[in-house]
Protein backbone atom coordinates (compact mmCIF):
# COMPACT_ATOMS: atom_id res chain seq x y z
CA UNK A 1 0.00 0.00 0.00
CA UNK A 2 1.56 3.55 -0.42
CA UNK A 3 -0.36 6.83 -0.72
CA UNK A 4 -0.07 9.05 -3.85
CA UNK A 5 2.47 11.52 -2.51
CA UNK A 6 4.69 9.92 -5.45
CA UNK A 7 3.98 10.67 -8.74
CA UNK A 8 0.33 9.22 -10.04
CA UNK A 9 0.72 7.41 -12.60
CA UNK A 10 -3.03 8.30 -13.75
CA UNK A 11 -2.60 11.64 -13.38
CA UNK A 12 0.81 10.92 -14.97
CA UNK A 13 -1.23 9.27 -18.40
CA UNK A 14 -1.83 12.72 -20.63
CA UNK A 15 0.39 14.76 -18.40
CA UNK A 16 2.16 16.26 -22.09
CA UNK A 17 -1.42 16.78 -23.57
CA UNK A 18 -0.89 20.35 -25.36
CA UNK A 19 -3.53 21.61 -22.33
CA UNK A 20 -1.19 20.52 -19.55
CA UNK A 21 1.92 22.23 -20.70
CA UNK A 22 -0.10 25.23 -21.44
CA UNK A 23 0.94 26.89 -17.71
CA UNK A 24 4.29 27.06 -16.96
CA UNK A 25 3.49 26.78 -13.27
CA UNK A 26 3.65 23.30 -12.75
CA UNK A 27 3.29 21.14 -9.54
CA UNK A 28 6.72 20.95 -7.97
CA UNK A 29 8.59 18.34 -9.54
CA UNK A 30 7.23 18.66 -12.84
CA UNK A 31 5.50 15.99 -15.21
CA UNK A 32 2.12 15.50 -13.37
CA UNK A 33 3.77 14.87 -9.31
CA UNK A 34 1.16 15.75 -6.88
CA UNK A 35 2.23 17.60 -4.50
CA UNK A 36 1.51 18.16 -0.86
CA UNK A 37 0.30 21.69 -1.21
CA UNK A 38 -3.04 22.45 -2.07
CA UNK A 39 -2.85 23.76 -5.73
CA UNK A 40 -5.50 25.77 -8.14
CA UNK A 41 -5.95 24.51 -11.36
CA UNK A 42 -6.58 26.91 -14.12
CA UNK A 43 -8.02 24.89 -16.59
CA UNK A 44 -7.08 26.84 -19.46
CA UNK A 45 -9.39 26.64 -22.12
CA UNK A 46 -11.80 24.51 -20.32
CA UNK A 47 -15.72 25.50 -20.10
CA UNK A 48 -17.01 27.64 -17.53
CA UNK A 49 -19.03 24.87 -15.71
CA UNK A 50 -15.63 23.19 -15.29
CA UNK A 51 -13.80 26.18 -14.29
CA UNK A 52 -16.48 27.17 -12.20
CA UNK A 53 -16.48 23.46 -9.95
CA UNK A 54 -12.36 23.96 -9.83
CA UNK A 55 -13.04 27.10 -8.43
CA UNK A 56 -15.71 26.30 -5.56
CA UNK A 57 -13.93 23.13 -5.02
CA UNK A 58 -10.54 25.30 -4.58
CA UNK A 59 -11.66 27.59 -2.13
CA UNK A 60 -13.93 25.14 -0.18
CA UNK A 61 -10.39 23.30 0.28
CA UNK A 62 -9.13 26.00 1.97
CA UNK A 63 -11.21 26.93 4.07
CA UNK A 64 -11.70 23.18 5.03
CA UNK A 65 -7.44 22.94 5.70
CA UNK A 66 -8.66 26.18 8.02
CA UNK A 67 -11.31 24.52 10.25
CA UNK A 68 -8.92 21.32 10.30
CA UNK A 69 -6.56 23.13 11.94
CA UNK A 70 -8.17 24.84 14.13
CA UNK A 71 -9.88 21.35 15.38
CA UNK A 72 -6.46 20.04 15.35
CA UNK A 73 -5.48 22.93 17.69
CA UNK A 74 -8.17 22.30 20.00
CA UNK A 75 -7.74 18.27 20.06
CA UNK A 76 -4.05 18.26 21.12
CA UNK A 77 -4.72 21.25 23.67
CA UNK A 78 -7.41 19.61 25.24
CA UNK A 79 -5.33 16.55 25.52
CA UNK A 80 -2.62 18.22 27.11
CA UNK A 81 -4.81 20.35 29.87
CA UNK A 82 -5.87 16.60 30.76
CA UNK A 83 -2.25 15.06 31.34
CA UNK A 84 -1.62 18.45 33.15
CA UNK A 85 -4.89 18.25 35.25
CA UNK A 86 -4.20 15.16 35.71
CA UNK A 87 -1.19 13.98 36.26
CA UNK A 88 0.44 17.72 37.97
CA UNK A 89 -2.62 18.80 39.74
CA UNK A 90 -4.46 15.39 40.38
CA UNK A 91 -7.68 16.74 39.53
CA UNK A 92 -8.79 15.14 36.19
CA UNK A 93 -10.99 17.49 33.71
CA UNK A 94 -14.10 15.60 32.70
CA UNK A 95 -14.65 17.56 29.59
CA UNK A 96 -11.09 16.90 27.84
CA UNK A 97 -11.97 13.96 26.22
CA UNK A 98 -15.15 14.43 24.42
CA UNK A 99 -13.88 17.86 23.31
CA UNK A 100 -10.52 15.76 22.39
CA UNK A 101 -12.92 13.02 19.95
CA UNK A 102 -15.37 15.47 18.86
CA UNK A 103 -12.17 17.61 17.22
CA UNK A 104 -10.72 14.13 15.88
CA UNK A 105 -13.70 13.06 14.76
CA UNK A 106 -13.83 16.43 12.56
CA UNK A 107 -10.58 16.68 11.67
CA UNK A 108 -10.19 12.98 10.13
CA UNK A 109 -13.27 13.42 8.02
CA UNK A 110 -12.63 17.09 6.40
CA UNK A 111 -8.54 16.23 5.65
CA UNK A 112 -10.14 13.16 3.94
CA UNK A 113 -12.07 15.49 1.73
CA UNK A 114 -8.83 17.16 1.14
CA UNK A 115 -6.89 14.16 -0.13
CA UNK A 116 -9.99 13.76 -2.67
CA UNK A 117 -9.51 17.02 -4.62
CA UNK A 118 -5.60 16.30 -3.98
CA UNK A 119 -5.46 12.35 -4.96
CA UNK A 120 -3.43 11.91 -1.42
CA UNK A 121 -5.80 9.25 0.03
CA UNK A 122 -4.20 6.29 0.85
CA UNK A 123 -5.27 3.32 -1.91
CA UNK A 124 -3.44 0.51 -3.78
CA UNK A 125 -1.98 1.01 -6.72
CA UNK A 126 -0.82 -2.21 -8.21
CA UNK A 127 -3.34 -2.59 -10.64
CA UNK A 128 -2.78 0.71 -12.16
CA UNK A 129 0.95 0.36 -12.29
CA UNK A 130 0.60 -2.55 -14.48
CA UNK A 131 -1.43 -1.80 -16.95
CA UNK A 132 -1.28 0.78 -19.76
CA UNK A 133 -0.90 4.69 -18.52
CA UNK A 134 -4.53 5.74 -20.90
CA UNK A 135 -6.09 2.68 -18.98
CA UNK A 136 -4.50 3.37 -15.48
CA UNK A 137 -6.67 7.01 -16.35
CA UNK A 138 -9.89 5.48 -16.51
CA UNK A 139 -9.59 3.19 -13.39
CA UNK A 140 -9.25 6.75 -12.01
CA UNK A 141 -11.38 8.43 -13.75
CA UNK A 142 -14.03 5.31 -12.24
CA UNK A 143 -12.83 5.32 -8.54
CA UNK A 144 -13.39 9.13 -8.34
CA UNK A 145 -16.98 8.46 -10.03
CA UNK A 146 -17.19 6.08 -7.11
CA UNK A 147 -15.79 8.45 -4.30
CA UNK A 148 -18.96 11.07 -5.56
CA UNK A 149 -21.85 8.14 -5.02
CA UNK A 150 -20.14 7.34 -1.72
CA UNK A 151 -20.33 10.89 -0.73
CA UNK A 152 -23.81 10.68 -1.94
CA UNK A 153 -24.28 7.55 0.35
CA UNK A 154 -22.43 9.08 3.63
CA UNK A 155 -24.97 12.53 2.86
CA UNK A 156 -28.09 10.26 2.86
CA UNK A 157 -26.71 7.57 5.86
CA UNK A 158 -25.05 10.87 8.11
CA UNK A 159 -28.50 13.21 8.21
CA UNK A 160 -30.38 9.57 9.23
CA UNK A 161 -27.94 9.23 12.35
CA UNK A 162 -27.91 12.84 13.03
CA UNK A 163 -32.03 12.80 13.22
CA UNK A 164 -31.19 9.76 15.32
CA UNK A 165 -29.28 11.16 17.59
CA UNK A 166 -31.29 14.35 17.57
CA UNK A 167 -31.71 15.97 20.74
CA UNK A 168 -29.44 13.52 22.76
CA UNK A 169 -26.82 14.60 24.84
CA UNK A 170 -23.14 14.10 25.56
CA UNK A 171 -22.54 12.15 28.68
CA UNK A 172 -19.84 14.92 30.18
CA UNK A 173 -19.89 18.23 28.23
CA UNK A 174 -23.91 17.99 27.26
CA UNK A 175 -23.02 19.27 23.81
CA UNK A 176 -26.03 18.28 21.41
CA UNK A 177 -25.05 15.23 19.46
CA UNK A 178 -25.87 16.01 16.14
CA UNK A 179 -22.89 18.48 16.42
CA UNK A 180 -21.31 15.32 16.15
CA UNK A 181 -22.80 13.61 13.52
CA UNK A 182 -23.06 16.40 11.24
CA UNK A 183 -19.61 15.79 9.95
CA UNK A 184 -20.93 12.77 8.42
CA UNK A 185 -23.08 14.13 5.64
CA UNK A 186 -21.04 17.83 5.55
CA UNK A 187 -17.95 15.70 4.72
CA UNK A 188 -20.64 13.75 1.77
CA UNK A 189 -21.28 16.69 0.48
CA UNK A 190 -17.45 18.03 0.14
CA UNK A 191 -16.56 14.38 -1.31
CA UNK A 192 -19.27 14.95 -4.04
CA UNK A 193 -18.36 18.12 -4.83
CA UNK A 194 -14.23 17.25 -4.87
CA UNK A 195 -14.43 14.08 -6.74
CA UNK A 196 -17.46 15.26 -8.88
CA UNK A 197 -15.09 18.15 -9.79
CA UNK A 198 -12.20 15.69 -10.45
CA UNK A 199 -14.26 14.05 -12.71
CA UNK A 200 -15.62 16.65 -14.55
CA UNK A 201 -11.89 18.20 -15.13
CA UNK A 202 -10.52 14.55 -16.70
CA UNK A 203 -7.79 12.54 -15.29
CA UNK A 204 -4.50 13.32 -16.66
CA UNK A 205 -5.54 17.02 -17.67
CA UNK A 206 -4.64 19.23 -14.21
CA UNK A 207 -0.91 19.04 -13.77
CA UNK A 208 -0.68 22.53 -14.52
CA UNK A 209 -1.64 24.40 -11.43
CA UNK A 210 -0.63 27.69 -9.13
CA UNK A 211 0.66 27.52 -5.22
CA UNK A 212 -1.84 28.22 -2.61
CA UNK A 213 -1.63 31.96 -1.93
Amino acid sequence: MQTSHQQDPAAAALAHTPEASADPTTAPGGDGEISAVSLRRPLVGRNALVRGAEALSYHVARVTALLSLLMAVAMIGSLLLQVFFRYVLNDPLAWTDEAAIFCFAWTTLLLASIGVRERTHVRFTFVIEIVPRRLAAVFDLVMMALITAFGVVFIFTGQELVDLVWDNLSPAVHYPLQYLYLSIPIVGALFVLHAGTNVLIGVGRTPAAEPVR
